[in-house]
Parts: structure tokens; C-alpha cells; sequence
């Protein structure tokens, strides 16, 4: 499904997010790649209120869940500027995604090259 493209996006969005005029009290972060910022656990909620975790892992692979059941996996890549995901699952098809700046609680939309936009927060 799509669903795991939306996580990507959310990956790059957290990668690109910043903060501004904020004081350093320890060392300045080494800034992270957008793969590096992608990288983790995601609630995206579908156009129908269907919510699922998708994993974006380091080793380029994601997996989707619904009620902790895996419905799609795949490997993913950020791909002039989308998150795009190669599902391996039996009848999904590739996707690419969009995202949104994200607002002051992280939570983002992620737009698809086809279909319904998902609503993404970052979990961990």
C-alpha cells in the first residue's frame, strides 16, 4: 500500500525541520541526512481513518502493520525530494509521496504521485 510512502515523507520532513534562535547548551548536532531523519516508527492515518504503524529501518527496508498484523513490506529510498517505497508484497505497487512541513507536534500530510493524502506522525 501506500501507507508506507507517507513514513518516508515524514522522515525527510523531520530531517528538514529545524529550530531557530534556540540557545546551545551542549554541542552542535552533526545535521542528518534525510535517510538518517526518515529513519524510525510512524502512526499514519488513512483518507478513511484507518490507522497503521509503518518502520522505516537503516537497512532500507520498511514494514507496515495494521493492529499489528504486516500488511506490506518492502525497501524504500528518498528520491528527488519524495519518499518513494518498493513494496515486495504480492500485488502493491511502488509510490512516491510528498510531505507537508510538519507542525509543532511533528504530525505532517503526506501526498502521494497518486491517491488520497495520510496524515503521519513520527512515534520514535
Amino acid at each position: 500500500m501506500r501507507k508506507i510512502a507517507l513514513l518516508c515523507v515524514a522522515f525527510v520532513l523531520a530531517a528538514c525541520s529545524g529550530t531557530d534562535g534556540e540557545s546551545q547548551t551542549s554541542a552542535p548536532e552533526t545535521p542528518k541526512t534525510p535517510e538518517e531523519a526518515a529513519l524510525g516508527t510512524y502512526e499514519v492515518t488513512q483518507a478513511d481513518g484507518t490507522k497503521m504503524t509503518s518502520v522505516i529501518s537503516a537497512d532500507r527496508t520498511y514494514t507496515d502493520a495494521i493492529r499489528g498484523e504486516v500488511v506490506e513490506w518492502g525497501s524504500w529510498e528518498i528520491k528527488d525530494g519524495k519518499t518513494c517505497f518498493m513494496p515486495e508484497t504480492e500485488g502493491k505497487e511502488p509510490a512516491c509521496y510528498t510531505d507537508s512541513e510538519p507542525d509543532a507536534d511533528g504530525a505532517f500530510t503526506s501526498t502521494p504521485d497518486d491517491g488520497d493524502p495520510v496524515q503521519v506522525r513520527k512515534l520514535s
